[in-house]
């Protein structure tokens, strides 16, 4: 499902946007299928959702694999790093 929700927020649109609702993704993803990767995530992302889409539980990756993953810790250093960014370039918030 994490790797649904990426693809949803990258490209505007959910896995297989043909299909008419989440039941149905559901269902195709329970019959093995795997929705195909935005290219635009660039080597990182497309190795990051490869781990979020894994069919088998045990061999997908657990929730705090995913937090340590580069393409997710680059995004939240960023995160972390906007407030004081944004403090240096507008000065002391009030």
């Amino acid at each position: 499902i994490v790797g649904c929700v990426v693809i949803e927020m990258c490209t505007g649109k959910r896995p297989w946007p043909k299909l008419e609702n989440h039941i149905q993704i559901i269902y195709r993803i329970g019959l093995g299928h795997s929705p195909p990767i935005p290219e635009m995530l660039g080597a990182e992302g497309i190795a990051f959702m490869n781990r979020c889409l894994k069919q088998d539980p045990s061999q997908r990756a657990t929730a705090m694999d995913l937090l340590a993953d580069p393409f997710v810790k680059v995004a939240m250093d960023e995160f972390v790093s906007l407030p004081a960014a944004l403090e240096e370039a507008d000065g002391p918030r009030r």
